[in-house]
């Protein structure tokens, strides 16, 4: 059995709940029904390239939903 789960947040719900500074990339569509290798949007919280010692800062990017084994 594959996992699946469900998407259905807009970027502005995911920058409100994770307190996300940007999103990149274009708006998903709500689904209800997110399979192994569809795009779906994820935060993630990183140091910028340009400042190594700078404060991390959380972006909502696209990614591909994948499994592990």
């Amino acid at each position: 059995m594959c996992g699946r789960f469900a998407s259905t947040q807009t970027d502005a719900d995911l920058v409100r709940a994770f307190r996300a500074e940007e999103v990149v990339g274009e708006q998903l569509a709500p689904s209800y029904n997110i399979a192994p290798t569809q795009p779906v949007r994820a935060v993630l919280e990183r140091t910028p390239r340009e400042e190594p010692d700078g404060k991390p800062q959380r972006r909502g990017s696209p990614c591909r939903q994948s499994m592990l084994e």
